[in-house]
Order: structure tokens, then C-alpha cells, then sequence
């Protein structure tokens, strides 16, 4: 199958950045297809990573503590998002789902565009995280449908932490139905702009 492409843009949220670091600039991701079904638990063996880019808004400073690789798959049904975490204090949000804004702390943050310049254009923004209680939020805003937590909708999330301590896989799927105003799975003749901010907690306090 051919490769879907979406236009990406990445940009770190760090205190403390150096004004001389030399950030990561990705400007394409390959979405693609699924090799066999995929289960969302965490582990990445039932993943294809061939597609996948490295983000760091520090490389010589920080690729070993404050990055992530992300990876895009899909099928018919769903749009699947891998979020590989190299992070020293995993999955560390000292706020609550129900309270406290997730991006203030370890927070993935999406947006996500289908078929822009069109009338079949859909767009929604995402705040996707794990709170102090362990529990998880896929939180978005959308223009086709009512918002609130995707996982009522279908979607689905689940967080793993490394065996090491020093980072976390956090796995998603989202529903074509969420994402295009048809339903529908987009082709490689559709365009699709995702956008991604990771986020990072500092010590205890975020």
C-alpha cells in the first residue's frame, strides 16, 4: 500500500532552554498502513516504525532525557498515534484529570487537520495525558463533533512505562469518525496536517 503523508510541525515546551540549542525541525511524517492488527497495551511489537521522527528541542543537551519519537498508522477504521517518551521522570503530572490543565505538566498535545482548503475540512485540537491518580484524559476540541474525552467516543489510550525507568510508550487510536467529516479513513489523495507539542514535567512541581 502507499505511504499517507501529512505536513508536521513539532515544537517542545522546556523551561530553561538554551537560546543556543539546536532544536529538531520535522517537516513530513509517513502515516502508515497497519502491518496486522494492533492492539493498544502498550507494546510496540505490532507496530510498524519504518515512518516514525525523532523530536528534541535540545539535541546535544537533552536527546537523552527530553525527546520523544512519534509514530502515525492507520486503517480504515482508525488513525493510530505512538508516542515513544525519553523522559527520566515518566508519565510525571502532578495534576488532575478533572481540574488542572494537562499540558502544564507530561502532556501530548495534537492538531489535527483533514482535508484543509476543502469543505470536507475537520479540524480538533488534543490534550492527551495521565494524571497524578493514574488516570487518563484523551481530552479534544472539534469542529464536527462534540468534544469532551475521546475515549466516550471510541478512542482509545494506554500508557507503559520502560523497564529502564527512563521513558514511557504512550499508545492511541483514534476513530476516522472523529477526525473526518465523512467517517471515513482518508486516502493518499487527501491532504492532512498534524501538528504535535510534547511536553515535559521539570522535578516535582511541573
Amino acid at each position: 500500500m502507499k505511504l499517507l503523508n501529512s505536513f508536521i510541525l513539532v515544537s517542545l515546551l522546556l523551561t530553561g532552554l538554551s537560546l543556543s540549542a539546536t532544536e529538531t525541525e520535522n517537516q513530513g511524517i509517513s502515516v502508515v498502513p497497519v502491518p496486522g492488527k494492533v492492539t493498544i497495551d502498550g507494546k510496540i511489537d505490532d507496530w510498524d516504525l519504518s515512518g516514525g521522527i525523532f523530536a528534541c528541542g535540545d539535541v546535544e543537551r537533552q536527546k537523552e532525557t527530553f525527546a520523544v519519537w512519534i509514530h502515525l498508522m492507520y486503517d480504515k477504521d482508525n488513525l493510530y498515534v505512538l508516542a515513544n517518551w525519553i523522559d527520566h521522570t515518566p508519565m510525571n503530572n502532578p495534576g488532575q484529570v478533572a481540574a488542572t490543565y494537562g499540558f502544564a505538566a507530561d502532556c501530548l498535545q495534537m492538531r489535527i487537520v483533514t482535508k484543509p482548503g476543502t469543505k470536507q475540512k475537520a479540524k480538533s485540537s488534543w490534550d492527551c495525558w495521565r494524571d497524578k491518580n493514574g488516570l487518563d484524559v484523551m481530552g479534544f476540541r472539534s469542529n464536527i463533533v462534540r468534544g469532551g474525552d475521546a475515549k466516550d467516543k471510541g478512542a482509545k489510550q494506554i500508557f507503559q512505562k520502560n523497564a529502564d525507568g527512563k521513558g514511557y510508550v504512550q499508545e492511541m487510536s483514534i476513530p476516522w469518525k472523529l477526525l473526518t467529516r465523512d467517517g471515513l479513513a482518508l486516502t493518499t489523495k487527501d491532504a492532512f496536517t498534524f501538528s504535535i507539542e510534547p511536553n515535559f514535567t521539570i522535578g516535582k512541581g511541573g
